[in-house]
């Protein structure tokens, strides 16, 4: 038989490697914490986003699909930060028109910013139950601080007002975002658009890319956020992007500064990041496990190689590969997850 925690693990599924959404602020490791390459610059990361939004810019967070950017930003804007009033604004499933026409993309915002407030403060920002104008969901629960509840449930309560009495389509509705977004401002709260999924745009096995899309949301979107919104914001940016004409024409203009995310730099680093899924899967009041109670040195020590070592391989690869080697150690009744049933993991992902 496995032991009890390896089947508490697998269980409580603690290495999912597609957590729902809004959980990602609590699996997040900092990468600011963790050894990476390139060599770690204090405060390269999350302390970087967060300075760069605060002073009100829009930073491009630079990573292949799996390495971490939805995770780094929810950690950054996270329910108990302060300050800053993130509006998720998804555009991968919205209409071709949201990203190439900058109309469409401000209408956008202003039913995203109304289904923000209706969702995440129904009763007490006096919704009336009316839905919002568009048809794109999302999951987020970009919640607020409890400290900070009463100014956002004011804010709340005032973005609605705006939403219900001004134009949500044509050219008014830029004024009427413009005007959200003052209302935010002048409770002392720093308005950040959140587009974490624009590396959607990258599909299929060979990565292939809406490229025309793609250089219009960074010629022309990017630039409506700078010069007609005015406010910061957070733009996922898939790392095959980083040679597009538009894309750099938009770097240093309209995207004030980049946070290119690391690759890890050892066990060490991989060993904090399976920690933490313990912890966060463990129930309240449990004891926390050592690593060393779960995974072998060695064990460790081949995730981190077989990480390194093949191209195109992020963090969610390997979150993957540990949910693998726990279930074969599982099935092989194992006291803890070692080299072998990693290198049974790999097999299963390479087949």
């Amino acid at each position: 038989m496995p032991s009890d925690l390896l089947t508490r693990l697998q269980a409580a599924n603690a290495f999912d490697a597609a957590p729902v959404l809004h959980e990602l602020h609590e699996l997040h490791v900092p990468f600011d914490e963790l050894g990476a390459l390139p060599p770690p610059v204090v405060g390269a990361w999350e302390q970087a986003l967060d300075a760069a939004l605060r002073r009100g810019e829009r930073v491009a967070v630079l990573g292949a699909s799996g390495e971490g950017k939805s995770s780094l930003m929810q950690y950054v804007l996270r329910p108990t930060v302060e300050a800053l009033f993130p509006l998720p604004i998804p555009v991968a499933l919205a209409d071709a028109s949201v990203t190439r026409d900058p109309i469409s993309f401000v209408e956008h915002v202003v039913a995203m910013v109304e289904r923000h407030v209706v969702h995440s403060l129904p009763a007490r920002a006096g919704a009336t139950g009316r839905g919002p104008s568009s048809n794109v969901a999302h999951s987020y629960k970009w919640s607020v601080a409890p400290e900070l509840m009463g100014v956002k449930l004011e804010v709340a309560r005032e973005v609605q007002a705006v939403v219900e009495n001004s134009p949500r389509t044509g050219t008014e509705a830029v004024v009427t975002a413009q005007l959200l977004l003052e209302v935010i401002a002048q409770a002392g709260l720093v308005a950040t658009l959140v587009l974490d999924d624009t590396d959607k745009w990258v599909r299929g096995p060979t990565g292939q890319v809406d490229s025309e899309q793609r250089d219009d949301f960074f010629g022309t979107v990017v630039r409506v956020i700078a010069e007609h919104l005015g406010c910061a914001a957070a733009v996922a940016v898939h790392r095959s992007y980083a040679n597009d004409d538009a894309y750099r024409a938009a770097v240093g203009g309209f995207l004030s500064s980049v946070v290119d995310l690391p690759r890890l730099g050892g066990p060490a680093a991989v060993s904090r990041l399976l920690e933490q899924r313990q912890r966060v899967t463990q129930l309240p009041g449990e004891p926390g496990e050592p690593v060393d109670a779960v995974w072998s040195p060695e064990a460790l020590e081949r995730m981190h190689q077989a990480y390194a070592a093949g191209a195109g391989r992020s963090l969610r690869w390997l979150v993957q590969l540990a949910h693998l080697g726990l279930a074969v150690a599982c099935d092989a009744g194992a006291a803890r997850i070692e080299q072998r049933h990693i290198e049974a993991g790999l097999r299963e992902l390479a087949d």
